[in-house]
């Protein structure tokens, strides 16, 4: 098992490039073929004939692959898979440290009565350390959400309170981004 202590708010696969090469691996996208992306999941494709699943535990299903032991996320961690034939053959986990200024920020939203809602499709030991992170600053917090989840959020947020504005930072972000009143983009 290792452990991928992700700085900032990349995705799943920048962390998981940029800890590869810290290994001195080289990506060569060049030998994959029928790549696909599964939102909220993960990822598939094959290289050299193999079938190669990527992703969170939702991917396990799709990858044929039932047999994940429970990894401990008391750390507050992402938990990933590698399933390569339908094998398990490897673990990971992923976590953020939230941005410096984050607590403040959303302190101040709050004085001027603006609320303040987690919306994520990581797990709760992940949300609920974030929280932690930030002094029990957010309102609510939602998580392992799929972006149909996220969207279905959004939607109620704005019946319930009115406008709303939400910040994403990956891919699975954008329909929800679209569903809000003011969608921000962060490195997509």
């Amino acid at each position: 098992m290792s452990s991928i202590e992700s700085k900032s708010s990349h995705p799943m696969a920048t962390a998981l490039v940029e800890y590869s090469q810290s290994k001195y691996i080289q990506p060569k996208p060049e030998n994959v073929t029928e790549f696909r992306i599964y939102p909220g999941e993960g990822i598939s494709g094959a290289i050299n004939g193999r079938q190669i699943f990527i992703g969170n535990r939702r991917i396990m299903a799709r990858s044929s692959c039932y047999t994940a032991p429970e990894m401990d996320d008391h750390r507050g961690a992402s938990i990933g898979y590698v399933i390569v034939d339908g094998d398990l053959v490897g673990e990971f986990s992923l976590s953020d440290d939230c941005r410096t200024g984050a607590a403040e920020a959303i302190r101040e939203l709050r004085s001027m009565g603006i609320k303040s809602v987690m919306l994520t499709g990581d797990s709760r030991a992940a949300a609920t350390r974030a929280q932690r992170q930030l002094g029990g600053v957010l309102e609510e917090l939602h998580s392992e959400l799929l972006p149909a989840d996220k969207v279905g959020l959004v939607g109620d947020l704005k019946a319930r309170v009115g406008p709303t504005l939400m910040v994403g930072d990956g891919m699975n972000d954008a329909p929800a981004l679209a569903m809000a009143d003011v969608g921000v983009s962060m490195g997509l």
